[in-house]
């Protein structure tokens, strides 16, 4: 799949062994780029961290920019992955496990949500993984939408009608969930609030339910 050339463009060798020293980089910059943010953790750092050489750590990503490009596609490969997971005739409960799996994931790699428009701006090189990324989220989010109408729960000329504008909504509400959870509540901790963005983000496709279909969303959203 395409996340696997994304991944190429940025590493050399293992990294999707388990237990490899690319394995091992990659979690460690995760955790260090959570706590401290990507600016101020540099390869020398990580390096050191592991017990490695900065040559070992530039063989698999010969920059900042290799790493921060591997993480992204890492992150995006595994909520691909939930997508597939999900049932052939899925209902509005299988999406809310699905977005709530991706935001959980999201969690885990917070650094990117609070950092993703500087680095953006910082690192013009992202700028196509990201574009080619942002095309796979756009073509899943309809797949999904598609499955809701051919399952009698989404009215289908009302949502081909819309598209554009529900699917630019659903991107801003459940891809910008975090960032807007910590300007909320900036002592909290954001996964406090997963479960009101979850419903705000299923809340938009009321409009376009079907009168059987929003009843089974109401109640899904009243739980």
């Amino acid at each position: 799949m395409y996340y696997a050339r994304v991944i190429n463009l940025g590493q050399r060798t293992n990294s999707g062994q388990p237990g490899g020293t690319a394995g091992r980089i990659l979690e460690h910059a995760r955790k260090a780029f959570n706590e401290r943010g990507v600016a101020a953790v540099g390869v020398r750092e990580i390096a050191r961290d592991l017990g490695l050489s900065p040559g070992n750590v530039s063989y698999h990503y010969p920059t900042k920019e290799a790493l921060v490009t591997a993480l992204m596609a890492d992150t995006h490969a595994r909520n691909n992955a939930l997508a597939e997971a999900l049932p052939a005739g899925e209902g509005f409960e299988d999406v809310v496990a699905l977005v709530r799996g991706v935001m959980r994931r999201d969690l885990e790699n917070r650094w990117f949500f609070r950092e993703v428009v500087g680095l953006l701006v910082a690192f013009p090189e992202l700028r196509p993984v990201h574009v080619e990324m942002q095309r796979a989220r756009d073509l899943r989010t309809e797949r999904i939408l598609g499955k809701l109408v051919s399952g009698g729960l989404l009215d289908g000329e009302r949502v081909k009608r819309r598209l554009p504008e529900l699917r630019m909504q659903l991107f801003t509400q459940i891809f910008f969930w975090l960032p807007s959870a910590i300007l909320a509540a900036p002592d909290a901790d954001p996964a406090d609030r997963l479960e009101l963005h979850l419903r705000a983000a299923m809340a938009l496709l009321l409009p376009y339910c079907t009168p059987g279909g929003r009843r089974r969303l109401e109640t899904v959203l009243d739980r």
